[in-house]
């Protein structure tokens, strides 16, 4: 099978939840061989980025500490690590703890994805005193409250705002905007029909002059598009929604799904 092109956008970053209990696969790669067996799987399907995750940040999930995140992380992370530096795929490391953080960038993380938005100073300066690219992902709460969200009558214009304010902070300690890829937290802290219009105005994030990740891949946001109410059964919508955010020029998107992705915008490719 022919990938769909590294250096065509969007380029695909790769879900692995080490977890038992994310939102849509939650146990399903718990355990060294099957993470390994999945990392693979997820390199060969086509993406360009593979980012492992062990806190589940789903609405109502129970938080743990860095110890815990890094027991989960550490036995497979240095494997991990040499799988996608050998294949040419950066590795990113989901986390909000900066122990972690600190951590995966000494055994080979390229990019740190931290779904707080930079609220632990630490965490900053972690970042910045290495050379991995920062996920900036803005939430209101970690794990998710359902019933939190943000108040405003311009939900981009407020993601804008607040991601300006936090690229002069990461600025400020040293760490350079094209470090940053900012991603508006489809889902955290957001209503479904705030996620539908941030998904519909995508393209003014690329006024921040950061690389833009968006990660749709089967939320509950997709509910209001289609009534489906299955997670695992999402993976149609998310398709839709990615060939979508291809015509708006995003630089990345986060999915579970790889495979199916690739097919989906190898066929938008195609048609242009």
């Amino acid at each position: 099978m022919t990938l769909y092109p590294s250096q065509s956008r969007p380029e695909l970053v790769g879900i692995l939840n080490i977890t038992p209990d994310s939102f849509s696969d939650g146990g399903l790669f718990f355990g060294v061989a099957h993470c390994l067996k999945h990392a693979l799987e997820i390199i060969d399907a086509g993406a360009q980025v593979l980012e492992v995750g062990a806190e589940s940040t789903r609405p109502n999930a129970a938080p743990i500490g860095y110890e815990e995140e890094w027991r989960r992380i550490s036995p497979v992370i240095e494997e991990i690590a040499a799988l996608c530096k050998s294949r040419k795929v950066i590795l990113s490391v989901d986390t909000r703890h900066w122990q972690v953080a600190e951590q995966a960038i000494l055994r080979g993380a390229n990019w740190i994805n931290d779904v707080t938005g930079a609220t632990d100073n630490k965490m900053i300066e972690i970042i910045a005193k290495s050379n991995a690219k920062f996920v900036l992902n803005h939430s209101l709460s970690v794990p998710v409250d359902p019933h939190e969200h943000l108040e405003t009558d311009d939900i981009v214009a407020e993601l804008l705002k607040w991601c300006t304010a936090k690229i002069d902070i990461l600025e400020q300690a040293g760490i350079d905007k094209s470090r940053v890829i900012f991603d508006p937290g489809i889902g955290f802290g957001k209503s479904a029909t705030q996620s539908v219009e941030i998904i519909k105005n995508t393209e003014r994030f690329i006024d921040t002059g950061c690389k833009v990740m968006i990660g749709h891949s089967r939320k509950s946001f997709i509910r209001e598009l289609t009534g489906n109410e299955n997670p695992m059964s999402r993976d149609p919508e998310t398709y839709a929604i990615s060939i979508y955010l291809a015509d708006k020029n995003v630089d990345y998107l986060r999915v579970h799904d790889v495979s199916g992705n690739v097919r989906a915008l190898k066929t938008w490719q195609k048609l242009k």
